[in-house]
């Protein structure tokens, strides 16, 4: 297996701004250097689906009912990494039906592999948490390398005023 020289580290969507931090490591200096982004550009559809591919795992790991879903978003996740693990924490909101403000959820963090005491996998992220995270990751790097949702440009609205006045 490759060694990992680039891992995300968070995610988070709130109010039409997304945030995302990742790590790249140095061979040079044998640690990961930090770097972030913080923008209003409207993601790709797909990194909005990713976020909400995740509500089910909330749903799981909370062990919510399964009519809870449709009241939860999902804003973000947390990752954690050790020398042979890494862990994510999903960050959300339901709406509760008697309150103005929603619960917030941050579920326990959920290795990806067993611990070396503790070889029971129950409470490692499933096959399904795995795929859904990297491919919700997939998206972070799309959005990060300026892969978003097309956007009217201003030479198309030009044009548009030129063809109604012709």
């Amino acid at each position: 297996m490759a060694a990992v020289t680039r891992r995300i580290t968070k995610i988070k969507a709130k109010k039409g701004e997304y945030f995302f931090i990742w790590e790249v490591y140095q061979e040079s200096t044998k640690s990961w250097d930090v770097y972030s982004l913080s923008c209003k550009d409207a993601p790709r559809e797909e990194l909005k689906e990713r976020l909400k591919d995740m509500i089910a795992h909330v749903v799981e790991i909370c062990e919510l009912s399964e009519g809870d879903a449709d009241r939860i978003i999902v804003g973000g996740i947390s990752e954690s990494h050790s020398e042979d693990n890494r862990y994510v924490t999903i960050t959300a909101q339901k709406r509760l039906e008697y309150s103005h403000a929603p619960m917030i959820i941050n579920t326990p963090a959920r290795p990806e592999l067993p611990s070396k005491e503790d070889a029971d996998s129950t409470y490692c992220m499933s096959e399904e948490l795995v795929a859904d995270l990297e491919a919700l990751e997939d998206e972070a790097w799309r959005y990060i390398h300026g892969d978003r949702a097309q956007t009217k440009l201003a030479f198309e609205e030009a044009g548009k005023e030129e063809k109604e006045s012709a």
